[in-house]
């Protein structure tokens, strides 16, 4: 396929029948992910909790501020692969990287759930990709498996059966330690990197990582909810520079040279006082002496890859010093800070004055390059 323009960060709205559609009602009852009606406005109920939305698709409503109370409010392109498709053709996107919206955007949300309850919901979500998307136009669309955390063989076996079924990546929650999990610096996590590595495909982590609340502040009392989800999406950057930090110092990267890791929807322009930061740390530890061999920055320029959307003086300014070779582009659709309806209008002030081969690389190639395409 020819490739023009590729979205390496784009969300899919899970349907009302996700997962009654797939699970078992009889061993799971009212437990499984479904909609209700509570006081007029629907609602996502899971393992008998509110999650409190509906979809997370404002940048298609009509005040491009509403996030829909009622199911019949969505387009259908927000949820259904040839309804996205027409999106994706006005904006003259190719193809498009999938994460999820209820299942969590870095699909923490049936972590800590009851193992088979969890490993249930996952693959309920995932073969929605793989059927209802990939099925549709497996050229278009390009799917992030969501792992159970439960244990790692079952990790394991959801990453390989989703592998087999075409899925190009893995999603995975940025701070496990908090999670009842070891850190990604511990060796408990070799058999998943490993596994990533043979089956070809990369490791993302998605924005604010499913970030719990007790790493953000608490929005002011009262503030107007426009104001606070303006606040929401500028401090959301300031979440993942600590992911890929982690990444940097855990030594994964050093034992596993053939791993690739991708920071979605994290912007770029963070990205050089963090790699003069990691370097200036590294060299003054001395931590070549102490399991860390590789330079942080020569450890990204390997093995990191990185997107922006809005963004226009980090790719004007410091392209060169984060890698033309590392950067990629994407739309956050249909999400709050999404481009549409402007895409087009965005793309071409952002990339304003860079050099054609350069536009492409990050259009184009280092996309094709990470996600294996054709």
């Amino acid at each position: 396929m020819e490739y023009n323009r590729i979205d390496t960060d784009s969300h899919i709205q899970e349907k009302p029948d996700t997962w009654t559609s797939r699970m078992s009602k009889a061993k799971w009852g009212d437990r499984i992910p479904h909609i209700e009606d509570r006081d007029g406005v629907e609602q996502w109920i899971i393992d008998g909790t509110a999650t409190g939305s509906l979809a997370t698709c404002p940048a298609v409503m009509p005040d491009r501020v509403t996030w829909p109370t009622k199911w019949d409010m969505i387009p259908e392109g927000v949820y259904e692969a040839n309804g996205r498709m027409k999106y994706m053709d006005h904006d003259k996107i190719d193809a498009a990287v999938m994460y999820p919206n209820v299942t969590g955007p870095s699909g923490g949300r049936f972590q800590n759930m009851e193992p088979d309850l969890e490993a249930d919901c996952v693959r309920a979500y995932n073969d929605v990709q793989t059927e209802e998307w990939l099925g549709v136009n497996p050229d278009r669309f390009i799917a992030m498996t969501v792992p159970p955390y439960s244990d790692m063989e079952r990790m394991i076996g959801e990453v390989t059966y989703n592998a087999n079924n075409g899925h190009k990546g893995v999603v995975l929650v940025g701070t496990p330690h908090i999670r009842n999990l070891p850190h990604y610096s511990d060796r408990y996590w070799d058999p998943l990197w490993q596994t990533i590595v043979d089956c070809g495909i990369i490791a993302s982590v998605h924005g604010s990582g499913d970030a719990p609340q007790t790493m953000r502040l608490d929005q002011l009392p009262g503030t107007e909810f426009r104001r606070s989800s303006a606040a929401v999406a500028a401090t959301g950057f300031t979440m993942h520079p600590q992911y890929l930090t982690t990444f940097l110092f855990a030594g994964v990267l050093d034992r596993f040279p053939d791993l690739i890791f991708v920071s979605a929807e994290t912007g770029i322009g963070w990205l050089p006082w963090l790699l003069e930061s990691c370097d200036y740390a590294w060299e003054k530890g001395q931590l070549w002496n102490h399991g860390l061999p590789t330079r942080p920055s020569e450890l990204f320029h390997r093995h990191c890859y990185v997107d922006f959307w809005y963004e226009l003086s980090a790719i004007q300014e410091y392209r060169y010093v984060i890698g033309v070779d590392r950067i990629m582009w994407e739309t956050d659709f249909p999400h709050p800070t999404a481009l549409w309806p402007d895409t087009e209008a965005f793309l071409q002030k952002a990339l304003e004055g860079v050099p054609e081969d350069e536009q492409r690389m990050i259009l184009v190639e280092n996309p094709k390059k990470v996600y294996h395409l054709e």
